[in-house]
This record gives structure tokens, sequence and C-alpha cells, in this order.
């Protein structure tokens, strides 16, 4: 019979290839659809792949005209998965202290260090899966996404293991990541505290105390510094940031430097300097001199006392007391900075000029030597003079510069200088925006005081 009629069957392939349709049509009258009819339909259409003939059959034996069902399906490709790594150690330190329910500050969260054991595995490496090809309903290989295979590791304190899965630390120390390397590095860590008996510490790192540190001793660190208990009359200094978990009691002898961050639960009769942020709950009776902002946290912060100097802001639920201890605030940059930064520029310019006519000296020297309308060794002398005077206003220079650099980076985050009081600044209270100075007559809340440049003075609005 199919030699005979044309069995209306149609046939459509989906434009990715991977699915197959049929319609049968009511055959003439006197003939009758058969599966062959409807398979040599869809081999003439190239569908070799998938087929569903119990449909093929459901269909023709149920008379299903006019009605497009799917008789083929490919195999679809599965995806390979790219290799990732598996990191064994802390990534993201949280160097922020947390605000609790009750408006405290948990202080014992603050990390900026993270510490590897020499041998701990710090990370592993999953290989990629490469995936596998479908096929069409045609029979043609459908392509797959290859799974792509990630490079080494690369950083200096830890071995990767001969099949290329696992990285091992070398020592133990500090683990960061820095422009796309793992870094290990020595960390100095001491477990109980430091005293007399340990001695003081100069150390090329960072700095790791589980104790307290207490009176006359000295801490030196090229990378941060981290205190977890109360540290006394001691000196601090480092390149990096400092964390003091417990506080500062410094009992008017401690001092402590840091280019980087500070963060500490309290500061108290000490002197603090910072070349970033400070962020504590309370300052009692401190001078804190701060090269950005300070930030006291918590419902319960508080400045009593003493001088608090920030650049670009200070804020605080609480400035001075009830019985008016003297307390002094500062923000912004004045004018004695400015003046010194005048001075600065006029000795660079004045050094340029000296290096001119030295590079002129020199190169008049260089020209009689070749004429000889001297004798070498006068030449020589004069030379070597030069040359000494050339070194050292370079160095100066240099230095100048720098100098420069620093004061106007400061003078130019000190334009929005502010105070922020969250609570009650209370009267007694001196106040201080770049060369305007206020005395605060009577206690008042919520406030914030900014620079008014206008009328020369310090202008105060709500909150």
């Amino acid at each position: 019979m199919a030699d005979k009629v044309s069995k209306p069957v149609q046939v459509r392939i989906s434009s990715d290839g991977m699915e197959a349709f049929i319609k049968l049509e009511r055959p003439p009258e006197g003939e009758k659809l058969e599966v062959k009819d409807v398979m040599e339909e869809l081999e003439r259409n190239g569908i070799n792949t998938g087929i569903n003939e119990e449909t093929v059959r459901d269909m023709v034996r149920t008379e299903m005209f006019h009605i497009e069902r799917r008789v083929a399906v490919g195999v679809p490709p599965q995806d390979g998965v790219d290799g990732y790594y598996i990191y064994n150690y802390e990534r993201e330190l949280n160097a922020k202290p947390i605000i609790l329910d009750d408006g405290s500050v948990d202080y014992w969260n603050c990390n900026s260090i993270a510490i590897v054991e020499k041998d701990d595995v710090i990370a592993e490496y999953v290989p990629a899966e490469p995936g596998e090809n479908g096929v069409n309903v045609r029979g043609l290989p459908v392509p797959c996404k290859r799974g792509k295979e990630l490079l080494p590791l690369k950083g200096r304190g830890f071995s990767r293991s001969e099949d290329g899965r696992k990285y091992t630390a070398d020592i133990t120390g500090k683990i960061e990541e820095s422009g796309g390397r793992i870094i290990i590095s020595n960390v100095y860590e001491i477990r109980g505290d430091v005293d007399l008996s340990v001695g003081c510490i100069d150390f090329s790192g960072d700095v790791l105390i589980h104790g307290a540190v207490r009176d006359g001793i000295s801490i030196k660190a090229t990378g941060s510094i981290t205190v977890d208990g109360i540290v006394e009359g001691a000196y601090l200094e480092c390149g990096g940031d400092i964390i003091l978990k417990s506080g500062l009691l410094g009992n008017s002898k401690a001092e402590i430097y840091t280019r980087g961050n500070l963060i500490a639960k309290f500061i108290e009769f000490a002197r603090v300097e910072a070349e970033g942020t400070i962020q504590a709950e309370t300052f009692m009776e401190s001078e804190v001199v701060c090269n950005s902002s300070i930030i006291l946290d918590g419902t319960r912060s508080k400045i009593i006392g003493g001088f608090t100097s920030a650049v670009e802001s200070i804020e605080a639920n609480i400035i001075g007391n009830a019985v008016g201890v003297q307390t002094l605030i500062k923000v912004g940059v004045d004018q004695e900075l400015k003046v010194h930064m005048d001075e600065i520029r006029k000795r660079i310019m004045d050094t340029e000029a000296n290096l001119r006519r030295v590079e002129q000296g020199i190169a008049i020297i260089e020209k009689q030597e070749q004429t000889q309308l001297a004798t070498f060794d006068d030449l020589k002398t004069k030379k070597m003079q030069l040359l000494r005077v050339k070194i050292r206003d370079t160095s100066d220079l240099s230095a100048d510069k720098v100098e420069l650099e620093h004061l106007e980076f400061l003078e130019k985050k000190s334009k929005n200088a502010r105070i922020v009081v969250k609570d009650t600044i209370f009267a007694g209270t001196r106040i201080m925006i770049g060369d305007y100075v206020s005395e605060i007559k009577n206690n008042d809340v919520r406030i914030t005081y900014m620079p008014n440049d206008e009328d020369a003075c310090i202008r105060a609005f709500r909150s």
C-alpha cells in the first residue's frame, strides 16, 4: 500500500536539531496508514536517533490526525565543569567591631590576620570535568562546552603536591592574598602575656599576642599587631593595623603609633596616633591623633577629657561629661599646616634651582677636563664637591616632595571636616575645626559641627 499512495505524514525538526515532530493527515478513503510508513518518512528526513516508536504506534493506532506530537529527541550534550579550588582558610576577614543588640560593641570578632599551621592543607584543586558531546535527531554530534582547567596557585610559603591537587603550608604564619598570589609569612605569636620576662619585641612581620601587654614593654612590627588582652603602659608601633580586643589602659605611660588603622575596645590615659581610621567605644583622658576619621561605635560611645584630633571627622554619642572635665575636640587642618606647606614649596623651588646650578657647574668642569684648561687634580676636587652637593640636594628634594604630597593629601581630606554628636555634647567642651574655635556653653543633643568659611566661624545643625 505504501508503494501506491504517498502517505500524508508531515515532519518538522526543531531549529537546534534536537527534536522531531510529526503530524498525521487523514489518508484517502480506502487507504490505511501504517507505522512503517511513518518510520520510512522519518528516515527520508534523516531522523534516525531518539525515535519513540511507541508514540508513533499510538498515533497510528488511535488515528490521531491533525495533531502534532514529538516523536524523537536527541541526546543533549553534558557540559563540562570548570576546575575550581577549595580554600581551607579564612579568606574574608572581619576587621570591624560588631554592635550588639544592647548597644555595646563586640571587639573579639575583629581580626586582621588569618593564621595557618605548618603542613596545613591550605587549598585543594578539583580538576575540570571534560563533558560529553550530544547527538541530534539526525545522529549528528552536538558539541558540549568543555570544562576549563585553572592555572596553579602562585605565591610563596607553600608547596604543591605532585598531582597538583593539594597545596600545603611550609611554615606556620599569616596567610593573605595579594595581587592574585597567596603569601604565607612569618607571624610572631605569643600564647600568653608579654611582660619583662618575655622582653621587648622588634619583628619583621605580624605580631599576635593571646594575653596582655604589661607596663614597660615595647613592641614594634612591620606588619600588624593584635592583642587579645589588656595593653598597659607599653609602646606599640607598626606598619599595619593594630587591634586591641580588650582595650588600652595606659596609666599615662602608653604610646601607640600605627601607619594603618587602629581598633580598640577603649583607650584610657594614653597617647595614640594613627595614619588610618580609629574605631573604639571610649576615649578617656587620652591624646588621640588621627590622619583620617575617628568613629566611636555603640550607644555607649563617649569621649571624656583629653585631646582628640582627626583630619576628616569625629563621631561619638557623648562628648564631655556633666562635671565639665576639660575635653578638646579638633577636626581638619589649621593655618600652621598650610604655612608649613608653603615653606616646603619654597624649599623645593630653592633646592631645584641650586641643583640646576650644580648641574651647570659639573658640565663646565667636564668640558674643562676635555680641553685641559685646568689641572686634573683641581678639576677632580671641584667635581667631587659638586657631586656631593648634588647627592645631598637630590635626597632632600625627594624627602620634601614626599612630605608635601602627604600634607596636600591631608588638606584635601579635610575639606568636609565635621564633628558628629549622636547624643549629647556637654558644656565646657572645646571644639576646633581648622582655625575656628568654639567653647560649648550649654549642653546640646544630636548635633553636627562644620566650618562656616564665609563667616569665619563654626556652624552647627541638627543631625
